[in-house]
């Protein structure tokens, strides 16, 4: 649990059964990018994962996102929460860092 009643399938302990579909999770890096993820939703909407979904989130749930938050931060907190989950892939970092949502953000400039 990430925060109460919310779930995430990698938040659970290392190497619990989904049967769902019938895979074995381990904890990854995909797990802090649903955490970032999760905190970005709060910072953008105001509101806690828990009171958006009371009953919880996967992988599969269509998140209740209000009208004002933009189509960049849409998709960005939209694939925080997929299968595919940004910043899990084999470019890592780099897939979040390219994200539309972060494109006036000078990384090179941030490391100075």
């Amino acid at each position: 649990m990430g925060q109460q009643g919310v779930l995430d399938p990698c938040i659970l302990i290392a190497n619990v059964f989904d049967s769902e579909v019938g895979v074995v999770f381990e904890e990854t890096e995909a797990c802090d990018w649903w955490s970032l993820g999760a905190l970005l939703f709060e910072l953008l909407t105001g509101k806690t994962l828990v009171e958006c979904h009371p009953a919880g989130i996967n992988t599969h749930t269509c998140l209740n996102l209000p009208d004002h938050i933009s189509e960049e931060a849409r998709s960005l907190l939209q694939q925080f929460n997929s299968g595919e989950r940004l910043g899990a892939g084999i470019a890592g970092v780099e897939d979040i860092k390219s994200h539309p949502f972060f494109a006036l953000i000078d990384w090179a400039e941030l490391t100075k």
